[in-house]
């Protein structure tokens, strides 16, 4: 496995385990200081969700979702997919809210990862 598989895996896992801590309420302590820090989580969706986005494009070469453009890619758009199905989850789990905002954040997020693969020098490509 290359080195921007195991980045994807380490900082995936990083951020599953902040939401499965959430989730569970373990993170209770942690939250309450993002959440007094003005639109710290807001902040925090948008560089969690765009770092996976970022970092899996850079992990795997996939083609884009609409032919005859190169972005967005179909790994982009898997990430896309399961980061709206998570925070869909949060209507269902007690002590999780659900948040349109957040949502907006999580968009934010990898459409600046998007943009960011794009704009990134080839020279610098796995």
């Amino acid at each position: 496995m290359n080195r921007q598989r195991w980045l994807l895996v380490l900082f995936t896992g990083c951020v599953v385990g902040v939401i499965v801590a959430a989730d569970i309420g373990w993170a209770s302590t942690i939250l309450r200081f993002v959440h007094s820090i003005p639109l710290g989580d807001k902040v925090c969706h948008a560089v969690f969700m765009g770092g996976i986005c970022w970092l899996a494009n850079r992990a795997f070469s996939s083609r884009g979702l609409v032919p005859g453009f190169k972005f967005p890619t179909r790994v982009t758009g898997i990430v896309t997919a399961l980061v709206l199905l998570e925070e869909l989850s949060q209507k269902w789990i007690p002590g999780r809210t659900f948040s349109y905002g957040d949502i907006a954040a999580d968009l934010l997020g990898i459409a600046t990862a998007v943009i960011a693969e794009w704009l990134w020098p080839k020279r610098y490509r796995a």
